[in-house]
């Protein structure tokens, strides 16, 4: 699963696999925030790691995806994350590391 963050919001990528769980986005990490934030997706740790709201995502993802074993899917890549350390003490939380591509725009 990608969570695709713009300056317009944020999209799920890939809502089926889950061997793949990162944000990609084209913005810089104060935006990233910004936009996590004020889409109820999670924040941004000061290290860079994004810290995603696991109802949120979950939710999000189950919307997009039309695989009848995605909550399996999805029951799986969490208790992986949780075996890694990668969900917060709460358990609300699951920490996401940022690819930050750029842009392929040549226009001068």
């Amino acid at each position: 699963m990608i969570i695709s963050v713009t300056g317009n919001g944020v999209t799920i990528l890939e809502p089926d696999n889950f061997t793949r769980f990162h944000i990609a986005t084209m913005i810089a990490r104060e935006g990233l925030s910004t936009v996590l934030r004020t889409s109820g997706f999670g924040t941004v740790d000061p290290d860079g790691t994004a810290v995603l709201d696991i109802d949120v995502v979950e939710s999000a993802g189950r919307s997009v995806s039309d695989d009848p074993t995605w909550d399996t899917g999805w029951s799986t890549m969490i208790a992986y994350a949780r075996s890694k350390e990668w969900v917060t003490a709460d358990g609300r939380g699951v920490r996401a590391h940022v690819e930050y591509e750029s842009s392929t725009d040549e226009t001068p």
